[in-house]
């Protein structure tokens, strides 16, 4: 006699392969793309897995770099390039509510749109 699959488990398995990517292309987020990213990379080895998270971080460093005031200037007294401090990144001091307090404008990027709403 075959197993079948109790109904439960296949109106979870239409919502998770149906539902939720139609879903997300309609609200056109990047889920699908994580999804793909997270399939096609589970089995990669450590070394490619931290060549990728290096990469990351330094994008996410150069744009903080770039268009954030406090954290160029954070970045600065750690090194004199976004290249620099992410070969140094554990050389940058943590970020304590104070500082949020006193530098939250300064905080925000220039290239984003600043609303009352953030504040």
């Amino acid at each position: 006699m075959m197993n079948r699959p109790s109904a439960n488990a296949l109106i979870a398995a239409l919502i998770r392969h149906t539902a939720v990517p139609l879903w997300a292309l309609w609200e056109r987020s990047p889920y699908l793309r994580h999804i793909q990213y997270l399939a096609r990379s589970q089995h990669n080895d450590t070394a490619r897995i931290e060549t990728a998270q290096r990469q990351k971080l330094s994008k996410i460093i150069e744009h903080a770099y770039v268009h954030c005031p406090y954290s160029r200037d954070v970045f600065l007294k750690v090194g004199s390039s976004a290249a620099e401090v992410t070969n140094k990144f554990t050389n940058i001091p943590l970020l304590h509510k104070s500082d949020i307090r006193q530098n939250k404008e300064r905080m925000c990027a220039v290239n984003f749109p600043l609303t009352s709403s953030l504040f």
